[in-house]
């Protein structure tokens, strides 16, 4: 039978220990003290040169992830150090697994035990060390807490792409985001903040107002202005301060060719009912609009297209919008009484020799299903 290493392969004096070990064992240790047995694929992984473990091991962090109990970081060697804390029932002591992964050369682990008063000294003790060693590397940020560790110090995350948070404080999250590179828009961002409003101050940072993927299923306060400031490819969030007026000149610039050129998607959920306005405002527009009910669109041709929409709601306002200058590529315009959802659906394309437009659902829009 064999069984999983219990120490842990993540430094050369590590490295060391468990070959002299395993030597130990393989010299005739009595079967009662016999604490290791290792397959020879992970033997033969131990024996590798000290430059080589150094190198996959220390390589540049891209990926960290934080949870309450548990801390992973990711190399870009495919190296993961892990560690979690458990604290068992009615116990006054926590244990601590740390974990190391290379596949598919090896997996060990090592377990030790501390009092539970200094478990969350020991958790932000990683903390600041694995954020100290990957902050000019990291590409992927992952945190699920209730507040950040004291003493936390960061000073920039310049290669940062992809942002995912979720706090109880809006003052947690500005922590993160005033140290990301303005000059890098982000390509993901996704926050929840679970104990109060988000303010539009709380997010105003370049990386995040252009960043490719928005998606904050919150409530955030700003004006028509502000909103007015966001260009991202797709983004889902809540508003309910935004008039139906800023809405529609969201729309119109699109139409004039003022809206970023990838852009995909826009959802906005609100508690106010835009479907008597926007319609009423659409008509003051010179726009080249087709109205269809996409509930009970019955051509063939288009049922499939139109039937995605009803995740959004039964009951709204649909309308097909193409540009000013180019009536082969439009956007879909949906509005029910709790979204207000623009997607870019017409392209051109080419039927029986003639110019015409294609209708296509984007498969990959952001959604959630509070908007249903």
């Amino acid at each position: 039978m064999f069984h999983r290493c219990q120490l842990s392969l993540c430094s050369k004096k590590d490295n060391e220990f468990v070959k002299n070990t395993i030597l130990c064992i393989t010299e005739g240790v009595s079967a009662k003290n016999n604490g290791i047995n290792m397959r020879p694929r992970n033997l033969a992984a131990l024996c590798k040169s000290d430059y080589e473990q150094n190198y996959r091991e220390q390589a540049a962090v891209h990926k960290i992830i934080m949870k309450d109990t548990t801390i992973q970081m990711h190399t870009t060697t495919t190296f993961i150090r892990s560690w979690r804390f458990y604290q068992p029932k009615n116990s006054d002591h926590c244990f601590v697994t740390s974990k190391s992964v290379l596949e598919p050369d090896y997996c060990y682990s090592s377990k030790f035990q501390i009092s539970n008063s200094n478990s969350q000294k020991e958790y932000e003790k990683i903390v600041r060390k694995v954020v100290k060693k990957a902050e000019k590397d990291v590409e992927t940020l992952e945190i699920d807490w209730k507040t950040n560790p004291e003493d936390l110090k960061i000073e920039k995350l310049e290669k940062l792409k992809y942002l995912k948070i979720k706090f109880w404080k809006p003052e947690s999250v500005e922590f993160w985001l005033s140290r990301l590179n303005p000059d890098i828009a982000l390509e993901e961002f996704i926050l929840q903040c679970w104990e109060e409003v988000l303010n539009f101050e709380h997010l105003a940072y370049p990386s995040i107002l252009n960043a490719s993927s928005f998606f904050v299923p919150e409530n955030i306060v700003m004006s028509d202005e502000q909103f007015l400031r966001m260009s991202n490819r797709k983004s889902l969030y809540r508003a309910d301060t935004l008039s139906s007026k800023v809405l529609m000149e969201f729309v119109r610039k699109w139409v004039d060719d003022e809206i970023r050129e990838d852009f995909e998607q826009l959802t906005v959920w609100t508690n106010k009912n835009f479907v008597k306005e926007i319609p009423e405002n659409l008509e003051s527009y010179n726009f080249n609009a087709i109205q269809y009910d996409y509930a009970r669109w019955n051509i063939p041709l288009y049922r499939e297209f139109f039937s995605q929409f009803e995740k959004f709601g039964y009951y709204g306002k649909f309308w097909q919008i193409s540009k000013r200058n180019d009536p082969f590529n439009s956007i879909s315009v949906l509005v029910t009484r709790k979204n207000f959802v623009v997607l870019r659906t017409g392209f051109p394309c080419f039927k029986n020799g003639r110019q015409d437009v294609k209708l296509v659902f984007p498969e990959d829009i952001l959604f959630c299903n509070i908007y249903v």
